[in-house]
């Protein structure tokens, strides 16, 4: 018998992901966030959404993760770019400091993903099907 055929129950239990460690993890992100900018994103989906006629559901998901996304990437381009101030204010990487904030827009890009999967149609099998008809419901 191997020392490691019982690894698992050597290890201790995982350690359990509490609310105040989320809201640790996105604090750079709800930094960001809590000083929008012009909007110009929700005013384009929902001049598109005059044609496309997405279910309010659907739309409000894909809004946040636009959102999301847009966010995230301004994050990790103010560190790129050494940039001092985002929308008249300190760029969060001067206040958290560059490793939490990278932390934070990789683990924004993951909840953006996870956010994706809501869109899904569940009656409806995926494989076979490009991310655009999962995205808008056709088959």
């Amino acid at each position: 018998m191997s020392r490691y055929d019982n690894i698992l129950e050597t290890l201790p239990a995982l350690p359990t992901w509490s609310p105040q460690n989320e809201s640790a993890l996105l604090e750079p992100f709800t930094y960001i966030t809590s000083n929008p900018g012009k909007e110009i994103r929700s005013q384009l989906i929902e001049a598109f959404n005059i044609w496309l006629n997405v279910p309010s559901s659907k739309l409000a998901v894909i809004s946040r993760l636009v959102n999301m996304l847009h966010s995230a990437s301004l994050l990790v381009d103010d560190i790129e770019d050494d940039s001092q101030l985002r929308r008249g204010q300190p760029v969060a990487h001067k206040i958290y400091g560059v490793p939490q904030t990278i932390n934070t827009a990789n683990y924004v890009f993951f909840l953006a993903y996870q956010e994706l999967f809501t869109l899904r149609d569940k009656s409806k099998p995926t494989e076979g099907r490009g991310l655009d008809a999962i995205v808008t419901g056709i088959s």
